[in-house]
């Protein structure tokens, strides 16, 4: 006699699964089975996609590190040749920290923004071949003039642009000298590897000239950098007949004017920063990082005269003896960043 056994099919389902077939035929382990051996398989899967990620991140590191290793290999190579790499790096001019200047002339850029011509330079010998120094990114880039370079000939300074951007002068307040032999000499390696304009202090009187200036009544701030040897009454920088007035009174002695005249002690021979307002009985001095208050400059603002650096008087008389390294005029009283002046001219370009 034969029995015949009846197949069940079992259904079980949840209110968050679905529903799961148990055939009666594999026993009642047979689902467990296959769903254990399933998240093994998919196990196995996600560890082989770690080992693959793993390899492939290692690799990539790898690659990346092997770039980085030529472009700096690249990089010391060009500067051997004598190239100037550029790299980026942060910059802050004084017109990042005073804002727009009246005028400003510098052998630097006046902001970080600033890309263009900072001053002319020409051989000393003839005079006869010029080209622009241009100042990008916090990098001065010097020409050649007809193949040279300047070290291997002298070249003088024929024009320092006025960087402000405010054309005061019916244009740019650019300072010019057309005669060869007046003009000051570009001098390389001046500071931490930079460059300074050195006006000689002889008889003859090297200085650059500007047009006549637009006026702006006080408060006028005042910003230089400068370095002078032992010769006195020499003018660094003038407006005019001593309208605005900067220079040397005598040894490790200088003065600053606005038709009055305020002596102040400082060490020949060696770089300074100065920011002075002009203020009446407001006026101050801040001579690298000291500051010496009320103090009356003088009452007069900008007036309608020319810009002269390397003497007085419209480039006539009191030759300056020494470093010129810039010099800027602003509208307004700026003396809230002078310690922010002081430290960007001292330390955060020349670091002197």
């Amino acid at each position: 006699m034969s029995q015949e056994r009846e197949q069940v099919t079992i259904n079980v389902e949840r209110p968050t699964g679905p529903k799961i077939s148990h055939a009666p035929s594999l026993g009642g382990l047979e689902p467990y089975r296959r769903n254990t051996a399933l998240a093994a398989q998919k196990t196995a899967a996600a560890a082989v996609a770690v080992i693959r990620h793993k390899i492939t991140v290692t690799l990539a590191l790898t690659i990346l590190a092997t770039i980085s290793t030529h472009i700096i290999l690249s990089i010391l190579l060009l500067q051997g040749a004598g190239f100037q790499v550029r790299t980026s790096s942060s910059y802050t001019g004084p017109g990042d920290i005073n804002g727009t200047a009246h005028a400003f002339w510098s052998t630097r850029g006046v902001t970080s923004a600033f890309s263009g011509n900072v001053f002319r330079i020409c051989d000393q010998a003839t005079g006869a071949v010029c080209a622009d120094a241009t100042f990008a990114s916090g990098v001065l880039t010097l020409p050649t003039l007809g193949g040279n370079a300047c070290g291997v000939i002298t070249c003088v300074v024929s024009t320092i642009y006025d960087q402000s951007g405010s054309s005061k002068c019916s244009g740019p307040c650019d300072v010019t000298q057309a005669t060869n032999s007046l003009r000051p000499v570009l001098t390389l390696n001046c500071q931490n590897s930079k460059v300074c304009i050195t006006f000689d202090g002889g008889s003859v009187t090297q200085c650059l000239l500007s047009g006549t200036s637009a006026t702006q009544a006080q408060a006028v701030s005042f910003s230089a950098v400068f370095n002078h040897t032992a010769l006195a009454n020499r003018a660094m920088f003038a407006l005019g007949n001593s309208v605005i007035f900067f220079g040397s009174a005598g040894a490790n002695e200088y003065f600053i004017a606005n038709n009055s005249f305020f002596n102040f002690a400082a060490t020949d021979n060696t770089n300074h920063a100065l920011q002075a307002l002009f203020n009446g009985a407001g006026g101050s001095v801040y001579l690298d990082g000291t500051a010496t208050t009320g103090q009356n400059l003088g009452s007069s603002g900008i007036t309608a005269a020319a810009f002269g650096i390397g003497a007085n008087n419209g480039c006539a008389s009191d030759a300056w003896s020494g470093n010129f390294f810039e010099v800027g005029l602003w509208a307004g009283d700026k003396s809230a960043n002078n310690a922010s002046m002081n430290s960007n001219q001292h330390t955060g370009y020349w670091s002197f």
